[in-house]
């Protein structure tokens, strides 16, 4: 079963004990999941930059050379 957007967010919230009052689940549920996409994306730039500077996505597993 799939869990909401605000169900996950007062279960992290539980799990790390930090109280949210029904009123503010929605808010910081919608911040949190703004925060995860930016998080997301720069650990995107991150890995295309670290790509773009090392030999290791130029390389192929010996199997695969033929």
């Amino acid at each position: 079963m799939a869990l909401s957007k605000e169900e996950r967010c007062r279960e992290l919230a539980r799990l790390v004990g930090i109280s949210l009052m029904d009123a503010e689940v929605t808010e910081v549920a919608d911040r949190f999941e703004s925060l995860m996409r930016e998080a997301e994306e720069r650990l995107f730039q991150v890995a295309h930059a670290y790509e773009q500077v090392t030999p290791w996505h130029t390389r192929r597993a010996p199997s695969a050379q033929g």
